[in-house]
């Protein structure tokens, strides 16, 4: 996804992202992000922080309507 964004092509790179909807969605269906545990929660928050960090090297996805 990264070199496929820096070598601007987003095409590609925005298939790369659409193949992550499965195992994402599949960590939010199993995994409590703002688990009681502070050591959990903020490992799980930073592993979304650095997935969305990824996302927006090619788009700023927050502002698209649909």
């Amino acid at each position: 996804m990264t070199e496929a964004a820096e070598s601007k092509l987003y095409a590609l790179a925005l298939e790369e992202i659409a193949a992550f909807a499965g195992p994402i969605d599949g960590f939010f269906d199993k995994v409590l992000v703002n688990a009681p545990d502070p050591v959990l929660r903020e490992n799980r928050l930073a592993l979304l922080e650095r997935v969305s960090g990824s996302f927006k090297r090619i788009a700023d996805f927050s502002v698209l309507a649909i």
